[in-house]
């Protein structure tokens, strides 16, 4: 997913693993409240492709740990909803989240 078109919003990318259980219930919090973003699975990338994302996943996050989520220039690492909340709310993305789901929790 990319995010829209307007280019004063800020980039919102989440590396991840799709073995991962944390990194799952980043991508649905963020599906949930329709925040759109960029999605990088890390070990289903292959070549340049893999070796790019992984450069830039150590330029947020040298210990290169999943879910790793940027907003805007936010690093955020792990499933953290209030957190992320937070960030979405301060780069304009939410207003008000309200009760999110609580199997996301």
């Amino acid at each position: 997913m990319s995010p829209g078109s307007d280019p004063n919003r800020s980039r919102i990318v989440l590396y991840a693993l799709l073995s991962c259980p944390y990194c799952r219930r980043v991508k649905d919090f963020l599906e949930q409240y329709s925040v759109p973003f960029e999605l990088y699975h890390l070990d289903l990338l292959t070549g340049e492709e893999r070796s790019q994302a992984l450069a830039d996943l150590k330029r947020w996050n040298p210990a290169c740990t999943f879910p790793t989520l940027i907003i805007g220039h936010q690093v955020l690492v792990g499933y953290r909803p209030q957190e992320m909340e937070q960030a979405l709310k301060e780069q304009g993305e939410i207003h008000s989240m309200g009760s999110p789901d609580a199997t996301l929790e």
